[in-house]
């Protein structure tokens, strides 16, 4: 019992310091092979971001965060439009996130489905909201915890310049 506790405010304590790493500084390497239905009922194959600079946002239904963190979200969209933007979301029904797309007017990205955890288990994140940036050679950093638009677009600008 004392063990998990200590484990989950390690997380807690991780996700809201906005925790941080970089294939190359920390070895951050996500598996990048997958397949997944889109909120809409769509089919979608990780090989869609091949060669294409992407942000990957991991956000559930029922978070409070999350929804505030969509604006952030949408407007660095529209500063980027050369960067593929994805959501992951998990912990909620299919129908819980397409209200929660809906509410947040995030419709303009592709949202997938995680019902099981495995597509965040394979991009190793333990807590929503977080982000995962992709550059086009397959380099990745993971920021976990809440990112204003500023942090993700220092985000997006380091991973691109490499």
């Amino acid at each position: 019992m004392k063990k998990a506790f200590l484990a989950a405010a390690l997380l807690l304590i991780l996700g809201l310091t906005g925790c941080a790493s970089a294939a190359g500084e920390s070895g951050y390497q996500p598996q990048l092979e997958f397949e997944a239905q889109t909120v809409a009922g769509e089919n979608f194959a990780s090989s869609t971001l091949t060669g294409k600079d992407t942000l990957i946002w991991f956000w559930t239904p029922w978070c409070a965060i999350c929804a505030q963190e969509s604006a952030d979200i949408k407007e660095l969209q529209a500063a980027n439009p050369e960067v593929q933007f994805i959501g992951i979301a998990g912990y909620g029904t299919r129908g819980e996130m397409q209200d929660f797309v809906n509410r947040t007017g995030t419709d303009q990205l592709v949202h997938l489905v995680d019902t099981t955890g495995e597509l965040w288990a394979n991009f190793q994140v333990p807590l929503q909201p977080s982000i995962v940036v992709l550059n086009q050679d397959g380099a990745a950093q993971l920021h976990i915890g809440p990112a204003t638009r500023e942090v993700a677009q220092e985000l997006l600008d380091s991973i691109l310049e490499d």
